[in-house]
Protein backbone atom coordinates (compact mmCIF):
# COMPACT_ATOMS: atom_id res chain seq x y z
CA UNK A 1 0.00 0.00 0.00
CA UNK A 2 1.21 3.46 -0.81
CA UNK A 3 0.86 6.37 1.60
CA UNK A 4 -0.83 9.29 -0.04
CA UNK A 5 1.12 12.50 0.26
CA UNK A 6 -0.66 15.54 1.60
CA UNK A 7 0.82 17.35 -1.39
CA UNK A 8 -1.36 15.32 -3.77
CA UNK A 9 -4.47 16.73 -2.15
CA UNK A 10 -3.31 20.33 -2.50
CA UNK A 11 -4.36 20.34 -6.14
CA UNK A 12 -7.88 19.20 -5.29
CA UNK A 13 -8.54 21.64 -2.46
CA UNK A 14 -10.39 24.93 -2.52
CA UNK A 15 -8.48 28.18 -1.99
CA UNK A 16 -9.40 28.22 1.71
CA UNK A 17 -8.29 24.63 2.12
CA UNK A 18 -5.03 25.40 0.30
CA UNK A 19 -4.33 28.20 2.79
CA UNK A 20 -5.10 25.85 5.69
CA UNK A 21 -2.89 23.14 4.18
CA UNK A 22 0.00 25.54 3.63
CA UNK A 23 -0.27 26.74 7.24
CA UNK A 24 -0.07 23.10 8.44
CA UNK A 25 2.89 22.42 6.15
CA UNK A 26 4.82 25.45 7.42
CA UNK A 27 3.92 24.62 11.03
CA UNK A 28 5.28 21.07 10.61
CA UNK A 29 8.42 22.36 8.87
CA UNK A 30 9.11 24.87 11.64
CA UNK A 31 8.34 22.34 14.38
CA UNK A 32 10.94 20.00 12.85
CA UNK A 33 13.38 22.87 12.17
CA UNK A 34 13.71 21.67 8.57
CA UNK A 35 14.88 18.19 9.61
CA UNK A 36 13.47 15.20 7.71
CA UNK A 37 11.66 12.93 10.17
CA UNK A 38 13.19 9.85 8.53
CA UNK A 39 16.80 10.57 7.48
CA UNK A 40 17.36 13.41 10.01
CA UNK A 41 19.04 15.67 7.41
CA UNK A 42 18.20 19.36 6.99
CA UNK A 43 16.32 20.50 3.89
CA UNK A 44 14.73 23.71 2.65
CA UNK A 45 10.92 23.60 2.70
CA UNK A 46 10.80 23.34 -1.11
CA UNK A 47 12.83 20.12 -0.89
CA UNK A 48 10.35 18.46 1.46
CA UNK A 49 6.87 16.99 1.30
CA UNK A 50 4.18 16.74 3.93
CA UNK A 51 3.22 13.25 5.09
CA UNK A 52 0.60 11.77 7.38
CA UNK A 53 2.14 10.32 10.56
CA UNK A 54 -0.89 8.04 10.93
CA UNK A 55 -1.83 7.09 7.35
CA UNK A 56 -5.25 7.76 5.89
CA UNK A 57 -5.92 4.06 5.46
CA UNK A 58 -5.54 3.70 9.23
CA UNK A 59 -7.89 6.60 9.95
CA UNK A 60 -5.27 9.36 10.09
CA UNK A 61 -6.61 12.88 9.69
CA UNK A 62 -5.16 15.77 7.71
CA UNK A 63 -4.23 17.94 10.66
CA UNK A 64 -1.10 19.79 11.78
CA UNK A 65 -0.64 17.27 14.58
CA UNK A 66 -0.70 14.35 12.13
CA UNK A 67 1.65 16.02 9.67
CA UNK A 68 5.38 15.42 9.40
CA UNK A 69 7.84 16.68 6.84
CA UNK A 70 9.99 14.23 4.90
CA UNK A 71 12.56 14.90 2.22
CA UNK A 72 11.16 14.07 -1.20
CA UNK A 73 13.25 10.92 -1.55
CA UNK A 74 12.16 9.50 1.82
CA UNK A 75 8.51 10.37 1.27
CA UNK A 76 8.45 8.77 -2.16
CA UNK A 77 10.05 5.54 -0.96
CA UNK A 78 7.93 5.27 2.20
CA UNK A 79 5.12 2.75 2.34
CA UNK A 80 1.96 2.81 4.41
CA UNK A 81 2.60 -0.58 6.01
Amino acid sequence: METKSLNTNLHKASAAKKDEFYTQLVEAYERQKGICAKCKKHFEIEEMEADHVKPWHEGGKTTAENCQMLCKQDNRTKSGK
